[in-house]
């Protein structure tokens, strides 16, 4: 029987771990493959970090349900009192972290792979310390900040991961755990790419992820903010950039437009169009990604949520990556619709599962994965370039924001230890 791998847990109270990761660890065939050994965080011991999560449980029973993300609530709630048992019965060890973004060396010790969950501006220094001392890792997105502490372009981080990639064992799997590539839509696009586009040519690519949210919600303020050093292009546009990255697309940003709603200081809305090359696409392949938030709040109001990748082809043909009904559709003027979700893959409905099973799978048969570091690290570079070239601010919601937000312009590169922050 192969043994389990044993993994420590950066930063263990966010919502995402809470709702998504620690459910995900709980599924039969992610118990067969991992033991959570560790959990690291802030607080000084194990029972500082009990209390946490007791008054963490007790905070979400008083509205268990609720009327924005109800769904994940219970699942955050259950996740909470499963760890407190492994606490109480030992199973996994809490230990605090050092303060310079660092683990005990216990940690690493008794541990194959560091999984890291922590606040955005502190991933790069888990995770250089981790390849340092030859760890796997698996990732949460983004692998690091391209904006300041005022909301401007920065690519101090990136630049340091290039450096860090560069020298690391290419034996280790350092994966980033981007969701929206294992959703069942992606995941069936993936395996079945060659019968999907049989040699056609990708002309266009039109991305689309709107979503309705709660902007004076405390949660989307903290995430869409300079102090986590993420606006909406990062947070959201990663997704729809990772499957350019992943087809083999270079980018080259023709326009870029922006727009803040009031009370933020970093984007939530994004509308850019860019050129592509590559061996998947025609030489005169266009592309244009629009990512928003709050959109019942845009000038014109939109009440249903839009997620999708669209792929048009040279023959008037057009493939749709559905994320929403997670469907893969043929479309053809002509030929009418395929239905490509047929296929069978073993597919999960939490995507972390998937996740998980791709960790495992690259870890033990030293396989590339899917959300590779390195392709993350491509897919942040073009990030990078629509952060900054040819960018235009617009006012698409219909409140005049203010006070007036920064201009997002490019700025001189601040050191990484400046914009480095603490746990989520």
């Amino acid at each position: 029987m192969t043994p389990k791998i044993r993994s420590a847990q950066v930063g263990y109270t966010s919502e995402w771990a809470l709702a998504k990761l620690f459910s995900a660890l709980q599924e039969s065939q992610v118990k067969e493959q991992f033991e959570l050994s560790y959990l690291c965080g802030r607080e000084g011991s194990e029972s500082e970090a009990f209390i946490r999560l007791e008054n963490m449980i007790k905070k979400g029973l008083k509205n268990p349900h609720g009327n924005w993300r109800g769904s994940q609530r219970m699942a955050e709630i259950e996740s909470t009192i499963e760890l407190m048992e492994s606490f109480y019965l030992k199973k996994a060890r809490y230990v605090p972290i050092n303060g310079d973004q660092t683990l005990p060396k216990e940690v690493y010790q008794n541990s194959d792979a560091i999984i890291i969950f922590s606040r955005n501006t502190s991933h790069l220094g888990y995770l250089s310390d981790a390849l340092n001392h030859q760890k796997h890792i698996l990732c949460e997105k983004p692998l690091v900040t391209l904006l300041d502490e005022r909301g401007r372009p920065d690519d101090a981080q990136l630049k340091e991961l290039e450096i860090i990639l560069q020298d690391a064992n290419p034996k280790l799997t350092v994966m980033d755990s981007e969701h929206y590539s294992y959703k069942k839509a992606s995941l069936m696009f993936y395996e079945h790419q060659e019968n999907i586009l049989r040699g056609r040519k990708i002309k266009r690519v039109e991305g689309c992820l709107k979503e309705i949210d709660d902007p004076e919600h405390a949660r989307t303020k903290a995430l869409l903010s300079p102090s986590n050093g993420t606006g909406l292009l990062l947070d959201t546009g990663v997704h729809l950039q990772t499957f350019i990255t992943y087809l083999g697309g270079e980018i080259e940003v023709e326009k870029s437009e922006y727009g803040i709603y009031p009370g933020y200081f970093v984007d939530t809305y994004d509308k850019v169009k860019f050129h592509i090359t590559g061996e998947s696409f025609t030489k005169d392949a266009q592309g244009e990604f629009v990512v928003a938030k709050f959109i019942d709040r845009l000038q014109k109001p939109e009440k249903e949520e839009s997620k999708y990748l669209k792929l048009f082809l040279k023959n008037d043909t057009e493939i749709e990556i559905n994320f929403k009904d997670n469907k893969v559709i043929e479309r053809n003027p002509k030929q009418g619709e395929v239905d490509y979700s047929f296929f069978r893959y073993p597919l999960h409905k939490n995507e972390y599962v998937n996740i998980l099973g791709h960790f495992y799978e690259s870890i033990q048969l030293q396989k590339k994965p899917l959300t590779d570091a390195r392709n993350s690290l491509k897919t942040l570079q073009v990030l990078y370039q629509m952060y900054t070239h040819n960018r235009k601010e617009i006012q698409p919601y219909g409140i005049q924001p203010s006070p007036t937000p920064p201009t997002l312009t490019p700025s001189p590169s601040a050191s990484s230890a400046a914009i480095r922050g603490g746990l989520k």
